[in-house]
């Protein structure tokens, strides 16, 4: 099993969004960064990047990818 660790989280004060930025433990040059809430407390940033890369590994499960002629 893969693990993550959370690395940082940067903040788009025009757009009220942030993002918790993620690094694969056993290879470090893989990285993913994913929506947290805006503002949301420091407390709770690691289980709201978890939530949010869990999302998105449900999401990915279905994605279709294209070659992009179409």
């Amino acid at each position: 099993m893969s693990t993550l660790t959370l690395v940082g989280v940067t903040h788009e004060f025009e757009k009220k969004r942030s993002l918790a930025i993620l690094v694969w433990n056993d290879d470090p040059e893989k990285k993913i960064s994913v929506p947290i809430p805006f503002g949301c407390p420091f407390d709770s940033t690691r289980q709201e990047a978890e939530k949010a890369v869990r999302d998105l590994a449900n999401e990915m499960m279905t994605i279709a990818v294209h070659d992009g002629e179409h």
